[in-house]
């Protein structure tokens, strides 16, 4: 038996089942489904002063395909509360089927808009009870909840199939999601407008995705605000997108002329 033989068979061993334990401590199918919402489209959270903004890369799909009147990436679950998914879309679906399920009852019986965290510890409940048995697999989703409640305001959540989730000023799930978090650390500020935010979303967007993906056929972006009527909730329109790409675009090529002539300069 050689050395390589043994450590397959090994970690086919610790893979086999989502309860078992490998002798580092780890969870290889609840790892592996972490993993598999690094595959899917780049989902971009940010909170700002005036709303929350949810962003989603479109899955590239033939031309012949008929979209829905419905976004692939990003769904309403109830007046104050939006989610964007990453990961499989079956097990995403039936997650936000319970979340709305949640949220109704917890209206019916309170009268009153569900907190955010509420639906969010709920979910993550639920996913994490699918790591405690052999004969299950973990859900392979990923979630972005943003919304707005009277108790803390405009939040946004992150969910992993593990059941963790964690509160956060801005995110991003998915592909090339590293790339993003670097960006928003960079350009992200406190108490930005909701203008601001839309063009960050842009700016880290073009970043992170190919060149030739950037463009408002293959980007969806979603606003959540808070006016005096009530909450609302829009998708913002391609015109609307295709202008902030112009400005992101202008206040880049300004940077580099910047660079070039501080090179110059020395």
């Amino acid at each position: 038996w050689s050395s390589d033989v043994c450590s397959s068979d090994l970690s086919r061993k610790y893979d086999s089942l989502t309860s078992i334990f490998t002798p580092e401590g780890r969870l290889l199918q609840v790892e592996n489904a972490i993993k598999n919402i690094g595959n899917a489209g780049l989902c971009i959270g940010i909170v700002t002063k005036e709303g929350i903004i949810l962003t989603c890369e479109k899955e590239s799909i033939s031309k012949l395909y008929e979209r829905g009147k419905h976004s692939e990436k990003i769904y309403t679950i109830d007046r104050n509360i939006a989610v964007g998914v990453g990961g499989l879309a079956a097990d995403a679906n039936l997650l936000i089927d319970y979340c709305r399920d949640y949220s109704q009852n917890y209206f019916f019986k309170y009268k009153a808009l569900t907190p955010v965290e509420n639906v969010v510890k709920y979910i993550s409940d639920i996913m994490q009870t699918k790591t405690q048995f052999g004969s299950t697999r973990p859900y392979g989703a990923g979630f972005l909840f943003g919304g707005w409640d009277k108790n803390y305001g405009f939040q946004l959540y992150n969910t992993e199939p593990s059941g963790i989730y964690n509160a956060w000023r801005a995110h991003a799930i998915g592909k090339n999601d590293q790339s993003a978090q670097s960006s928003l650390k960079q350009y992200y500020e406190n108490d930005m407008s909701l203008n601001d935010g839309l063009k960050l979303a842009v700016k880290v967007l073009k970043k992170s995705l190919d060149k030739n993906k950037m463009n408002p056929d293959n980007v969806e972006i979603f606003v959540l605000e808070k006016k005096e009527e009530g909450v609302s909730q829009r998708f913002v329109k391609s015109d609307e997108i295709q202008k902030f790409i112009e400005v992101v675009d202008k206040e880049d090529a300004e940077e580099k002329e910047k660079e070039k002539k501080k090179k110059k300069d020395f």
